[in-house]
């Protein structure tokens, strides 16, 4: 072989190897990211999950208190159990979405009124222009 052709293998080996190299990363890349997105999805559906308990607990309040209307003592104690189980619920939502503000790289606005989602490197709410410390 001559020297041109020599030169021209090695530029195309090289070229070969860097390709499969980006290529290699490129697919590391997408497979963390759809990683992240089934993650982000279990998450939001035990979200639902837990909502849906939390509406199952508030039917069970409201059929205590309609069928206490012809007694004149309400179960407390059973309804207050109920409203634990909620209170419970309503904290593990909350830490499911911060595990998912963590993954999404978001954070909410602590605005009350506001409560969007903003960007972890944003200094104010986009949408009410609340400081975000």
């Amino acid at each position: 072989m001559d020297e041109k052709l020599k030169n021209l293998l090695r530029a195309v080996k090289t070229t070969a190897v860097a390709a499969g190299h980006a290529a290699g990363r490129a697919a590391e890349a997408t497979g963390r990211k759809a990683g992240e997105v089934v993650e982000q999805t279990k998450l939001s559906l035990r979200i639902i999950d837990l909502e849906g308990a939390i509406n199952d607990h508030y039917r069970e309040i409201g059929r205590l208190v309609y069928a206490s209307k012809d007694e004149t003592v309400i179960e407390t104690s059973t309804i207050e159990e109920q409203i634990r189980m909620i209170d419970e619920k309503r904290e593990e939502i909350d830490q499911i979405r911060s595990k998912i503000d963590s993954l999404k790289r978001t954070r909410k606005c602590p605005n009350p009124d506001c409560g969007k989602r903003c960007n972890k490197d944003d200094r104010f709410c986009a949408s009410c222009g609340a400081v975000l410390e």
